[in-house]
């Protein structure tokens, strides 16, 4: 626990960063943040490498994402230079965790709620790709339409699959966290877009990096509950 505290911690020394425009303070925080929340996952699942019967859940694509999104997060501390390479790498940091919930992905259980969810975040997915579009051609940056096209594909499906986990047998607290991460993490991704390719956001890089931060361990603290529900 001790470990998620310190994520925590630099989560909000983080943020502080960003509002006091401290370059060093975002260098030394951002990647701490995720460096401990791989850390605590490794500590909380002892047998990470181990698929949980009960679950059918391998929480290790879990923390191979958490590495993609560090991996990511140092490329994005310089922008101008490595957005692409940070998109990729949080393009495979959203394809693990797909992969970590795509067993759930089913036409069983609760067929009617199924579908309802599967119609909202493709309304939702073509309304934000529409809107995005639209201002990418206008501020001349159609070219990276296609990158930016497959990761909202797959963040959506990300996030149906994190909703799935309600209609399974996942601990509710654990289905609670990681449907709030997914979501956090779209509502992030879709703000640092818009800031981008767009138009600014008032205060963006403070309400992109809580938000992302609050998806990461939300996530993180999700699949530690599945797995182990008294954690």
């Amino acid at each position: 626990m001790v470990l998620l505290i310190l994520s925590l911690v630099f989560a909000m020394a983080h943020w502080v960063s960003i509002y006091k425009k401290s370059r060093l303070g975002i260098l030394i925080t951002k990647p701490l943040v995720m460096i401990f929340l791989m850390v605590w996952m490794l500590v909380s699942i002892p047998n990470i490498l181990y698929r949980t019967p009960s679950l059918n859940l391998l929480p290790l694509w879990f923390l191979m994402g958490l590495f993609f999104g560090l991996v990511g997060d140092v490329f994005l501390m310089w922008p101008d230079r490595f957005f692409l390479p940070g998109l990729i790498a949080f393009l495979i940091n959203q394809v693990l965790y797909l992969i970590g919930f795509g067993a759930y992905f089913s036409a069983t259980g609760n067929s009617g709620l199924q579908t309802g969810l599967y119609g909202i975040v493709l309304l939702v997915l073509l309304t934000t790709v529409y809107f995005l579009f639209r201002g990418m051609e206008k501020n001349g940056m159609s070219r990276m339409k296609l990158p930016i096209g497959v990761y909202a594909v797959i963040i959506s499906l990300m996030v149906v699959a994190a909703f799935e986990t309600f209609f399974f047998r996942w601990p509710l607290n654990a289905s609670i966290f990681v449907a709030s991460g997914a979501s956090l993490f779209y509502i992030s991704d879709i703000m640092n877009a818009w800031t981008r390719f767009v138009n600014p956001i008032s205060m963006d890089r403070l309400k992109i990096m809580t938000t992302y931060h609050a998806a990461q361990i939300c996530i993180t603290v999700g699949i530690v509950l599945a797995v182990k529900p008294s954690a």
